[in-house]
C-alpha cells in the first residue's frame, strides 16, 4: 500500500477511536449481544465458542489500541471486547450492554 492509503488509513483509524464509547454497564467488562439481534443466539448472548455463529471475530493483538484499529478497518464491526491477555474480539451484531469483569474492556 502507498504511504497515502497509509496516512488514510491512519486519519480514519484516529477519527473512529474516538468516537468508541462504553456500552450500558460501562466498559470494564464482558460484552454482550442484543438478543434481539439474532434470535438463534438469544439463549447465548455472547458470540464467543459458536462457530460460524458470525458473532465475533477473534483474534490475539499486543494492545487495547490494536484491537480499536482492527474494528475501525472492519466493516462489520460493530464494538469490541479487549481482553488483558491480548485476545481482541470483533463483535458483529449490536452490543446490548457490558458485565463487569476485571481485565476486560468492551466498546461500541
Amino acid at each position: 500500500s502507498s504511504a497515502s492509503e497509509q496516512t488514510q488509513r491512519e486519519v480514519l483509524t484516529m477519527s473512529k477511536t474516538t468516537l468508541f464509547l462504553a456500552p450500558t454497564g460501562g466498559s470494564e467488562g464482558l460484552c454482550f449481544v442484543s438478543a434481539s439481534a439474532n434470535p438463534s443466539t438469544a439463549a447465548l448472548f455472547r458470540g464467543r465458542g459458536r462457530a460460524g455463529g458470525g458473532l465475533v471475530l477473534q483474534y490475539w493483538l499486543a494492545g487495547v489500541h490494536d484491537c480499536e484499529t482492527a474494528c475501525v478497518l472492519e466493516p462489520r464491526c460493530t464494538g469490541y471486547e479487549w481482553q488483558s491477555a491480548g485476545q481482541c474480539e470483533l463483535q458483529t451484531q449490536p452490543i446490548s450492554k457490558s458485565v463487569p469483569l476485571a481485565g476486560y474492556i468492551c466498546k461500541v
